[in-house]
């Protein structure tokens, strides 16, 4: 099955989260209390850290992040949603084809 963009709420009030401008988002410290949402777009892994991450669209303009889009480590032991919160809440569309 091929998915599009999906969308998830995460935890925008943290320091590191409102001033990303480059980088993973691999903070802990990040919170898990979701309030935001934001488009999950793709995934890679970091070529340095070896870090898989989702990479993410926000809504806050270009000027946000890099061209408006941010990568968020996909840590799922530390916390079970994820750094941000990023994995507590997903949501896409359901495609029903007519018989």
């Amino acid at each position: 099955m091929n998915l599009g963009p999906v969308g998830v709420s995460i935890n925008a009030e943290s320091y590191i989260f409102r001033h990303y401008d480059e980088g993973v988002i691999d903070w802990l410290t990040c919170g898990n209390e979701v309030g935001h949402a934001v488009l999950v777009v793709g995934y890679d892994t970091d070529k340095d850290t070896g870090k898989e991450y989702f990479i993410i669209k926000n809504s806050w303009g270009t000027k946000w992040g890099e061209n408006g889009y941010a990568k968020i480590w996909n840590d799922q032991t530390t916390f079970t949603n994820g750094i941000c919160g990023i994995l507590s809440e997903g949501y896409f569309p359901e495609i029903l084809k007519e018989s």
